[in-house]
């Protein structure tokens, strides 16, 4: 695995976040959203509670997606701790905004008030440093 390889990981990682993010907040809409307010929910016997019903699946749905979020979070962890080694902050900055935050390089020119040219030299220069110094395979 090459080395922007391994960091391309962290883009899907972001994404991967993004997305279990966007689920467990969709499903709780869904779980409150199809309920009545308490106060005006009419209990009868046999019938089954459906809002606690609700509740609790999403409450399942949301403890599977929160291990999910644990082990994405461990792995972009590793990755900041691998580019932690980059020791010129400019270079970092845009290993992380890249691959961490997941953003694009004109993006990074804007943060950093460089031309999308130059944060593209920096980059390159970034990842030939990174080869040298990253452990990880």
């Amino acid at each position: 695995m090459t080395t922007r390889e391994w960091l391309s990981r962290g883009r899907d990682i972001s994404r991967a976040v993004d997305t279990l993010i966007g689920a467990k907040v969709r499903a709780l809409s869904m779980a409150e959203g199809a309920t009545k307010p308490l106060g005006k929910v009419k209990v009868q016997g046999g019938g089954g509670n459906t809002t606690q019903d609700r509740m609790m699946t999403f409450a399942e749905l949301s403890e599977e997606i929160d291990r999910q979020l644990a082990e994405l979070f461990r792995m972009q962890a590793e990755i900041l701790s691998e580019l932690k080694k980059v020791e010129d902050l400019r270079l970092r900055a845009v290993l992380i905004d890249r691959y961490v935050n997941n953003e694009s390089f004109e993006d990074i020119a804007k943060k950093q008030k460089y031309s999308e040219r130059r944060i593209y030299a920096l980059h390159k220069k970034a990842l030939s440093i990174f080869e040298g110094l990253k452990s990880v395979q």
